[in-house]
């Protein structure tokens, strides 16, 4: 593949990993209040510091994930220069760990 159709396919990759991590980051803020990861801790607990840890373990655990899949990706593109694979072997790491994140929450 030459090098203009691989900068392509990596920059589509980095665009839909930054845009699916960044929907998993503001997951737990977007639904409805009181209810976390499927647990509702009640409207007044909203502000305690359950949620803040809560919020905090998903931040860095979502975050991790967006870090290893973009390092995945992006080492298999380069070492093997099969860019494709690459792209969709990142966006597999990057999907597959969120269900179990999610419900370890």
């Amino acid at each position: 593949m030459n090098d203009d159709k691989a900068a392509v396919v990596m920059l589509f990759f980095t665009l839909r990993v930054s845009l699916v991590g960044a929907i998993m980051l503001s997951f737990p803020r977007i639904g409805r209040k009181g209810l976390m990861f499927g647990t509702y801790l009640g409207e007044d607990q909203m502000d305690g510091p359950a949620r803040r840890e809560l919020l905090r373990s998903w931040d860095r655990g979502a975050a991790l994930v967006l870090v290893v899949a973009l390092i995945v990706g992006w080492s298999i593109g380069l070492s093997t220069g099969h860019w494709v694979a690459g792209n969709l072997i990142g966006t597999v790491v990057l999907l597959v760990p969120f269900v179990p994140l999610y419900f370890w929450m």
